[in-house]
Formats: C-alpha cells, sequence, structure tokens
C-alpha cells in the first residue's frame, strides 16, 4: 500500500503488479460478497470498505486521479468455474461532482470481455438508501425470486402462525432427532436435511441472508411436556466463512425463554454507560431503561422487601459463551444499614458461586451488591461516561492502574473531560499509559495539525492519543517516557526517559523535557529536545514534516520520525528517514515493525 497526495489530502491505496503488469491503482475490489455495495450517493462520493478486503477508493478520489494526468482502465473478471476476462479502456476519465462524476473518457477498448459501455457521457444514479431485499417469498416452500449475492436461487420453508405474524422464513428446524445435528464443517457450511422434515438452511445461506438487510431472530422451544417459550433478537447477522461465520450481532432481547415475570435492575452490554459512581448516584439509580442502566439500591430494597424474591445473574462473554447464577431468596437491606446483602438463598446455574462474605473495596463506600468471580476481561473496564452527577473526588483516577485494559482517567488540567485511555502491564511493568501504538500500518500517521491535536485511530488498532491529551498528562504530574521498538526479524529494544514532558499549543506542544535516559535502542530523540511539533500543514521546521511524510519534534531534519510512513522494514535510498525511524538502532534506512510510546508517573517507578 503506498500513500498517494493530489488536490486531497493524502491518502493510501492499494497496488498491484500481478494481474496485469506493473503498477495498476486498484479503484475497486469484490471477491467474496462480504461488502455491501448498494450504497447511497454520499457513500460512494467518498469510498467504503477496506483496502484489505473489499472496497470502492470512492468518487472524490477517483476524479483527482483521473482528473490529474491520463489513465488507463483495466477490469478484470472471474467466474464461478475459475475463468477471467479482461477489458481494457486506454483513455479513461470521469467529471467531478458538479457533472455527476459522468463517464467522460473510456478510449479504445481490448480485450476478451464483452464490451458493456459505449463511449460517451454516462451519469451514475443511485436510488436512495432502501436496503435491498434479499428475496421475495412466492408460497410456502416455492422458489424465490431473489437478489442474493453469489448464489444461485434456493428454496425456503415459510411460517406465519409460530410467531403470530408473517414473513419469517425458517432456518432450522428439530422435532424428533430424525436428522443428525453433528456434521462436518462443510455441511454446516452448505446445509443440510430436508425442508420437509428436520434440517438447517446452511451457513453461507444464512450469511447471504442476515447481511444485505437488517433481520429478526425468533427462537422457539417445545419441552416434552408442551410447554413452550421463545426469544427474539431484533437485529441478527453473521459474518462470512473467511471470518468463520463469526456471530456478529444479535441486537435487544425479548421473550420468556428465561421464564416470565423477571424484573430487571442492571444492564450492561457495550460500555456505554460508567459504572464507577459515587454513593448518592447508586441510591438513586442511573442510564436509561433502554440501554445500560442500574435501577438504583432505594428501589431494589423496597422491591424485595416487599414479598420473596428470586435473583438471576446472566453472563456473556466476547466469544459468544454464556452462563448463570439463581439466588432463590435475595434481599437487600435499608440504607441505614448500607444495603446490605441480607440473603440470597440457595444457588443453581452453571456460573462459579461466590461467597455472600466478600471483603468490600474501600471505594465501595460500605455495601457490595452482587459479586462475581473470574478473570477479568480488559473490556469489561470500558468506562466511558462523563456525565455531570459524577463527583470527581469519587471519580475517575489521573493514570493508569496496575493492569492491561482501557479505563477512563482525568487528568488533574483543567477545562479537560475525562477520557478513555489504553493502559498496559506486560512491556514494561505496571501503570504504562499507551499514547501511540503502530503495528500494521492500517491507520494513516500522515495527519493534518488539528488531527494530531485531537487524537485519531482506535484503542483496539493503531492510534494516537492527541498533543491535548499528552500535555495535560506530562503537565499534572512527572513522567516517564518509554518508546518500544520491534523489527521485523522479531527483535526488539527500548529507550527509557526518566522525565518526559510537552509544552501547550500556543507553544505548538515544544518538547520540554527529556530527562535522562536509559536503554538498549540508543538515544535517538535528545536530538529533538525544545523543538516545536510540526505537521504537513502547520510545518516549524523548514518542511521537514512533508519531507519525511509524517509529524514530529523535527529539528533540521530528524533522528527519530515514529509518526513517519508506515514500511516493511529495510527500505531504499529514496525512502531514507521517511519511516518509523530511530537512527541509532538500525540507521535511517529502516522503518520497523511495532513501536510503542507509552508514558507513566515517575512515583509509579
Amino acid at each position: 500500500m503506498d500513500v498517494l497526495q493530489l488536490q486531497l489530502p493524502p491518502f493510501k491505496v492499494l497496488c498491484d503488479s500481478t494481474v496485469a503488469g506493473p503498477v495498476w491503482l486498484v479503484i475497486a475490489h469484490r471477491f467474496h460478497g462480504s461488502v455491501n455495495f448498494f450504497r447511497n450517493w454520499t457513500e460512494y462520493k467518498n469510498g467504503f470498505g477496506d483496502l484489505t478486503d473489499e472496497f470502492f477508493i470512492g468518487m472524490d478520489k477517483l476524479e483527482a486521479i483521473t482528473g490529474s494526468q491520463s489513465h488507463q482502465l483495466y477490469i478484470y473478471l472471474e467466474d464461478f468455474d475459475g475463468n477471467s476476462r479482461h477489458a481494457h479502456y486506454d483513455n479513461f476519465a470521469i467529471g467531478t461532482e458538479d457533472a455527476f462524476y459522468n463517464l467522460q473518457k473510456l478510449g479504445s477498448y481490448s480485450g476478451d470481455a464483452v464490451i458493456e459501455w459505449e463511449h460517451g457521457g454516462m451519469e451514475i444514479a443511485l436510488t436512495g438508501t432502501k436496503p435491498v431485499k434479499i428475496f421475495e417469498l412466492r408460497n410456502v416452500s416455492g422458489p424465490i425470486s431473489n437478489i442474493c449475492v453469489m448464489l444461485p436461487p434456493f428454496e425456503v420453508l415459510c411460517d406465519s402462525t409460530i410467531a403470530g405474524q408473517p414473513g419469517w422464513m425458517v432456518i432450522a428446524h428439530r422435532f424428533d432427532g430424525s436428522v443428525n445435528f453433528f456434521r462436518n464443517w462443510t455441511t454446516y457450511k452448505d446445509g443440510f436435511g430436508d425442508l420437509g422434515g428436520e434440517f438447517f438452511i446452511g451457513l453461507e445461506k444464512l450469511h447471504a441472508i442476515t447481511r444485505i438487510q437488517p433481520h429478526e431472530l425468533y427462537v422457539y422451544l417445545e419441552d416434552f411436556d408442551g410447554q413452550s417459550r421463545y426469544a427474539i433478537f431484533n437485529d441478527f447477522a453473521i459474518s462470512s466463512e473467511k471470518k468463520l461465520y463469526e456471530l456478529q450481532k444479535v441486537g435487544s432481547y425479548s421473550g420468556d425463554a428465561a421464564g416470565p415475570g423477571w424484573l430487571v435492575v442492571a444492564r450492561r452490554f457495550d460500555g456505554s454507560v460508567n459504572f464507577f459512581r459515587n454513593w448518592t448516584v447508586y441510591k438513586d439509580g442511573f442510564g436509561d431503561l433502554n440501554g445500560e442502566f442500574f435501577i438504583g439500591l432505594d428501589k431494589l430494597h423496597a422491591i424485595t422487601a416487599s414479598q420473596p424474591h428470586e435473583l438471576y445473574v446472566y453472563l456473556e462473554d466476547f466469544d459468544g459463551n454464556s452462563r448463570y447464577a439463581n439466588y432463590d431468596n435475595f434481599a437487600i437491606s435499608t440504607e441505614e444499614k448500607l444495603y446490605e446483602l441480607q440473603k440470597l438463598g440457595s444457588y443453581s446455574g452453571d456460573a462459579v458461586l461466590m461467597a455472600v462474605n466478600v471483603p468490600v473495596p474501600e471505594w465501595v463506600h460500605g455495601g457490595i451488591m452482587s459479586a462475581l468471580k473470574g478473570q477479568i476481561d480488559s473490556r469489561d473496564l470500558n468506562l466511558n461516561g462523563t456525565e455531570s452527577l459524577f463527583e470527581r473526588q469519587s471519580g475517575y483516577p489521573n493514570s493508569c492502574p496496575t493492569w492491561n485494559g482501557r479505563f477512563t482517567i482525568k487528568a488533574q488540567y483543567p477545562n479537560l473531560p475525562p477520557f478513555q485511555v489504553l493502559c498496559d502491564a506486560t512491556v514494561a511493568g505496571p501503570g504504562w499509559l499507551v499514547v501511540a501504538h503502530r503495528f500494521d500500518g492500517s491507520v494513516n500517521f500522515f495527519r493534518k495539525w488539528t488531527e494530531y491535536k485531537n487524537g485519531f485511530g482506535d484503542l483496539s488498532g493503531e492510534f494516537f492519543i492527541g498533543l491535548d491529551k499528552l500535555h495535560a498528562i506530562t503537565a499534572s504530574q512527572p513522567h516517564q517516557l518509554y518508546v518500544y521498538l520491534e523489527d521485523f526479524d522479531g527483535n526488539s529494544r527500548y529507550a527509557l526517559y526518566d522525565d518526559f514532558a510537552i509544552s501547550t499549543d500556543d507553544k505548538f506542544y515544544e518538547l520540554q523535557k527529556l530527562g535522562s535516559y536509559s536503554g538498549d535502542a540508543g538515544d535517538s530523540l535528545k536530538y529533538h529536545l525544545n523543538r516545536r511539533f510540526s505537521t504537513f500543514d502547520n510545518s516549524r521546521d523548514n518542511k521537514c514534516s512533508s519531507d519525511r511524510m509524517g509529524a514530529w519534534w523535527y529539528r533540521d531534519c530528524t533522528d527519530s520520525n515514529l509518526f513517519g510512513m508506515y514500511l516493511d522494514g529495510a527500505i531504499e535510498s529514496r525512502l531514507n528517514l521517511k519511516g518509523i525511524t530511530w537512527y541509532s538502532w538500525r540507521g535511517s534506512k529502516y522503518s520497523y515493525k511495532t513501536m510503542l510510546m507509552m508514558v507513566r508517573p515517575r512515583y509509579n517507578a
């Protein structure tokens, strides 16, 4: 992948030299149907998908590319029998958005595919954002009229009786044990059984059905006593075979499969609400019944004091596995007794039982609502909320704890709201806050000043925390800086600076302090001390940012360039110092595979 710059900000492209010789820029790629191409105008204008998968580069970029100089167009097609053909046009260009990206030029055709376009104007028109239906059902088990992607028409079984409304397509049916469901991968992929008996429709068809438009899932269960229950999930989808038909979405649950009459007292499913709250907020309750929430200790006491109640705890991990714990006599006390967990009764279920007499952390303020035993997944600690009810003195920490995960912190700095950070305790010991991470080149670091000021990327992938936050963190108390580097041979080195700080925006985030160096990567940052941060659109360094294809505290120009281009190890002379450079280890003609920048308060050292 390369970075291209035209009359637009630089953008990453996919280049190919295998299909039709060197060097072609891929503007669209489809090969397994994982990406929906029935899109609205704005999405086609900006582009969609991912360069590592199915994608379209976008009309704005395509117009800029073909408007900059003469271009050829090559179309490669392959059918499901492995046969391929191509169409080649020697002078291709499209118009601007004002002209609706009309097909201005094609030039002469050559190739072995049938010519489908005629020279002249053609406007690309999209009908809107209404989802495509995969099929229209004609009768209970007859043929379908389909718009199935990459699948021939297939028969389905439809039902309008069990769920009380029409339009349900049966994807699996079991009722007498006549069909073996202990099958291999290929059989589950293609489907098995018969629509007149027990069957499963097949993962390939189920993926095709659920990916084109939103679908509900209805699960109907009947026991041997004739009792029935159901579960409805309002947004169901599975992924492609490439992703092992992952259960992508289920949406919200409704039904009675967990038994009727349950009152939900707390719900968490996406980390959108902060549960690290003060006493008053837990007393009154918080959140919204349509999302994540807790009903409140006052209400919970009133409910459980009115008559005997059961407690049902449902847990689901990030692999889709679920367990439950049921206690048959649950009650909590009054606020006067700090909402003590008075009763639980007998336990049943398949989650590990936790004793009632548990040591209480100080921050719980005298009471414990419930306790679950097991390893904490870092994603469970996804504290995103910044609600005004939250009191600072009992609120967010100002640095990372001693274990890995995502946390919300509040830097001791005026007018900066709490923000989420990634904490690491494995690379260099506990308490490190990751400020930048690069490992696969998926995120472009050749960015504008505003983007570096605010930060970009995602904590689960490549990212930079942002200069505003980095200043606030390092200004609040003395910090160390740890730089971790890994090359493409699996070797790693580090550089540690014991007193790191950068200045404010009005001083261009100058690299103010580094302190003493230690480590085995060599000191390639001291050269940049007291230099201002530069980007290609806000340069303080004689255009070093543009020359080095990055952003950094440049000084005529660089000994290090950790925000340079992501390149593959040893590089040619023309790319000298343009990659992820740390000169004192592997010199100027090497770009590292992995880079971590982390900070930690000095008192944690």
